[in-house]
């Protein structure tokens, strides 16, 4: 990554956060904004040192807060703001609230509830004792309720921690500069300290050169007639080693980070945040398998959102911090699998994506759960050094919202933590590519209730049985007569709703899968069904073949059509068909509809695409 994109994206995963604990600081919110765009163009002057940082976002704090102390100017402020949004009438006077607290309370109730530093390292920023900073937090919270009692705001109130992250909703309508601003804003502030430099330096030889040349040479001492080490060689002091920053609760996604993450949704509110060991026995998204993805997890941060109007519409994020990057690394297939091969009822699995340029591991899964109130989920999973991450987006609106958006707040995530998780970070651009679905650990090869979309007007989920050996294919029709050699050892299964109480019985799916003996040995197979297929409607009086196609995906190779027969007068018996093959391994798709129990002819395709994904994790 380059010295600029590095800058960047640092610039954009940490600003949020820094504006929000400025503003709860100063009470401010244009203070604050031009307190923390003047450090982070002082951090973009100083780059090649600041970047090296255990933990830059507390030099770049540290710079804000010196700045926002020092009541700046109006004439010194980078750049003009446009007017913001009016806040709630609540963050206003949480706000005004927090300023009767003495600045260090504040400023140890910001580091502690906000920044989510751990005791030792506050007390360092602070330049107290861990003892002096605990009483002060308790102070604090002491305070803040009693300053309750003179508000005009329903008692009891929020607690400290609640209004600190309440006021989120103000310092969010706030723009900050582009990072291509601030990054001029600190060129001109290196230029200008370098001439100032230049200038003094000069005045330093013209006026002081008589006092140099005029100094006696200094007298030697004992020390440096028997020192004979030249002075470059002496080894130079170690420095105090500087405890490795730790995730705080500032790491993860603000508010404002959530505003375009959904086109019909501009204000979201923080639902909860958790910052340590989560309940062992509990969930906190969908698919789960286990509390956590890495059970020796060193910590585990979690926020969840919900969006403010119609569809409902939540996010979460969660950060899991690992041991080590081996650990992680099977965190993060644990996370993967939880979303890719979910086993959760009424869950169809729509695609699976890796994204190039994000973190060091990183995919997105689409997945749409079923019932009488729809949903669409967007997942992304990233691993980045030590941490995996991930942003799950839920909407029970009818478009999903989109892999792009929630890549771009994972993106986010991994820019502001690379550093801590020692891993690589994210890309101006990151890339999508579709990927086949990920094996299933039980029955390799055939498709799964996961594949299969939801029927419309039935909320209940499919149900499918075992494979068995199909010795007279179930998904053979009349007018395929598809019958697998034995030499196939193929097998079939069946797929139902059972628990729909006006579904057909007639209607459900089949699958029959085999293994030819070569790729030549298939091709021929499926040749020999389609010339069946061609001679069908002269061979059968009361067949009608339609909707022939053709389907090339990857290396899967498939033939779609659809089989309608007159049984009586008014009466029809209709068949969605497909043959699927992947080098030697052949499947059979067979839909039988009923009346309005169908599938679309795209949603068929999709699940025909899905059969030979499948067909790829038989072993060889």
């Amino acid at each position: 990554m380059s010295r600029v994109d590095d800058f960047d994206a640092f610039y954009h995963g940490t600003r949020a956060s820094l504006l929000h604990q400025t503003y709860a600081l100063t009470g401010n919110i244009d203070g604050a904004a031009s307190a923390v765009e003047h450090g982070f163009a002082h951090a973009w002057s100083h780059w090649s040192k600041v970047t090296h940082l255990d933990d830059p976002v507390a030099w770049v704090r540290a710079e804000a807060w010196r700045v926002a102390g020092s009541q700046l100017p109006r004439r010194r402020r980078l750049h003009y703001r446009r007017p913001r949004s009016q806040g709630t009438v609540a963050a206003d006077a949480y706000a005004d609230r927090l300023q009767d607290l003495s600045i260090n309370q504040r400023r140890v109730a910001v580091l502690h509830h906000l920044a989510g530093l751990p005791d030792d390292q506050l007390a360092r920023e602070v330049g107290v004792t861990t003892t002096a900073a605990a009483t002060t937090l308790t102070r604090a919270e002491a305070a803040w309720d009693e300053s309750a009692a003179g508000s005009d705001l329903p008692t009891p109130g929020p607690t400290l921690e609640q209004a600190l992250r309440d006021i989120e909703t103000d310092a969010a309508r706030t723009t900050l500069m582009r990072a291509s601003a601030v990054r001029r804003a600190g060129d001109k502030r290196l230029r200008q300290h370098t001439v100032l430099g230049v200038a003094a330096a000069a005045a330093l030889i013209v006026g002081g050169g008589s006092l140099i040349t005029q100094q006696s040479p200094p007298t030697a001492t004992a020390a440096s007639v028997t020192d004979d080490t030249p002075a470059a060689a002496k080894p130079a002091p170690k420095a105090k080693p500087t405890a490795a920053r730790t995730l705080g609760t500032s790491d993860l996604l603000a508010l404002r980070d959530l505003r375009s993450l959904s086109p019909q949704h501009t204000q979201w509110s923080t639902a909860m945040t958790t910052s340590g060991p989560l309940n062992k026995d509990g969930a906190y998204t969908l698919c789960q398998r286990r509390t956590l993805a890495d059970p020796e997890a060193k910590q585990v941060l979690l926020r969840q959102f919900e969006a403010v109007g119609a569809p409902d519409t939540n996010a979460l994020q969660v950060i899991e911090q690992s041991t080590s990057a081996k650990h992680a690394a099977k965190a993060y297939a644990e996370m993967r699998s939880w979303f890719a091969t979910c086993t959760q009822e009424s869950i169809q699995l729509l695609q699976v994506q890796t994204v190039g340029g994000l973190g060091d591991q990183a995919t997105v899964v689409s997945l749409r759960e079923g019932g009488k109130r729809a949903k669409n989920i967007t997942v992304g999973v990233a691993r980045t050094g030590k941490l995996t991450s991930a942003v799950v987006a839920t909407t029970t609106g009818k478009k999903p919202i989109s892999e792009a958006r929630v890549v771009k707040r994972l993106a986010m995530t991994v820019s502001a933590v690379c550093k801590v998780g020692e891993g690589s970070c994210a890309t101006a651009k990151p890339t999508m590519r579709r990927v086949p679905a990920p094996a299933l650990q039980s029955n390799p090869g055939f498709l799964a209730p996961l594949d299969l979309p939801q029927i419309k007007g039935v909320a209940s989920p499919w149900a499918a049985t075992k494979p068995k050996s199909a010795g007279k294919n179930p998904s053979s029709t009349p007018c395929d007569r598809a019958a697998f050699a034995k030499s196939s050892k193929a097998r079939a299964r069946i797929f139902v709703i059972p628990e729909a109480k006006f579904v057909p019985d007639g209607f459900g799916l089949s699958e029959t899968v085999g293994t030819f003996g070569s790729s030549n040995t298939a091709a021929r197979f499926i040749r020999k069904v389609e010339d069946t297929v061609a001679e069908c409607a002269d061979r059968e009086i009361n067949a009608t073949v339609s909707d022939a196609t053709t389907i090339t995906s990857g290396r899967t190779k498939a033939r779609m059509w659809r089989f309608q027969f007159e049984l009586s007068e008014g009466k029809t018996a209709t068949y969605r068909v497909a043959l699927v093959r992947r080098g030697k391994q052949v499947a059979q798709v067979n839909l039988s509809p009923s009346g309005s129990y169908d599938m679309t002819p795209q949603r068929f395709r999709a699940l025909v695409i899905r059969a030979g994904e499948r067909l790829s994790t038989i072993a060889s």
